[in-house]
């Protein structure tokens, strides 16, 4: 009996030690998978809801921008120069919204802006102050041509009583970064280009003087976060010829010289 259950007590632990066995080398790192995926999908879940009512953070945005924006060369180099304090201010969502409806909201209040009154008023002003060059010389409104561009010069001398020795026209067009500072270049980068241009003038000092004043501050302006202010003083009391008098009449409202 004693031999028996000596052996009995044997073939327990012998088996004790097998099941553990089989634990460890089986069922343990089962065990530790399972968590490791219940974590990670924990984990997942989490982020997603982060994303569908905050948004991606700023390094996800950056890497998961779609593939097929690569053939659209203009919104590839939009998405790609958008900097980290640019992206936090404008698409972190604040609201208690899901970021589509915060995405829809922005839509709209950007659409809003952009249809307002005072937005296309500033707008219309800027393309006034600097026209974009239209090098068919077709006699229309849009964009500033070689025809326009003479007559307002020709306008500009009759208007201050000058004698001018020139020869007016648009021989170049340069941008007015290079000498200064120039500018990376990409496919959103909207180069500003000047219109070089020497003559003499000559007539009365008085004359001379409202000319030169009249250069130094046309088409100025002063921005002040969405406030835009045209230059205007009563210097010059004179009328640009072409132009329409009026009570509201600002001789400065003409191309940035």
């Amino acid at each position: 009996m004693k031999s028996s259950l000596i052996q009995s007590r044997l073939a327990n632990v012998l088996l004790m030690l097998v099941f553990l066995w089989a634990v460890f080398v089986f069922a343990l790192p089962k065990i530790q998978d399972y968590g490791a995926q219940k974590k990670e999908l924990n984990d997942i879940y989490t982020h997603i809801n982060q994303i569908q009512y905050k948004c991606l953070i700023y390094t996800e945005f950056k890497e998961w921008i779609p593939p097929e924006l690569s053939s659209d060369a203009y919104s590839q180099t939009l998405l790609q120069s958008t900097d980290s304090q640019l992206y936090i201010g404008n698409f972190t969502n604040t609201s208690t919204n899901d970021y589509n409806t915060f995405l829809t909201n922005l839509e709209k209040v950007t659409f809003d802006v952009k249809s307002s009154e005072d937005f296309v008023k500033k707008e219309r002003t800027m393309d006034f102050l600097l026209p974009f060059y239209n090098k068919n010389n077709t006699f229309s409104d849009q964009g500033l041509t070689d025809f326009h561009f003479i007559n307002y010069v020709e306008n500009l001398i009759y208007t201050f009583n000058l004698e001018a020795s020139w020869a007016i026209g648009i021989g170049e067009l340069k941008k007015i970064w290079d000498e200064i500072e120039p500018l990376k270049v990409d496919n959103i980068q909207e180069w500003i280009f000047a219109i070089p241009l020497k003559f003499e003038v000559t007539w009365q000092k008085t004359d001379i003087i409202d000319f030169i004043h009249f250069f130094e501050n046309v088409g100025s302006i002063r921005i002040d976060e969405w406030d835009m202010t045209l230059y205007e003083d009563k210097f010059i009391s004179k009328v640009l010829e072409g132009d329409k008098p009026g009570p509201w009449y600002n001789i400065y409202m003409n191309h940035l010289a």
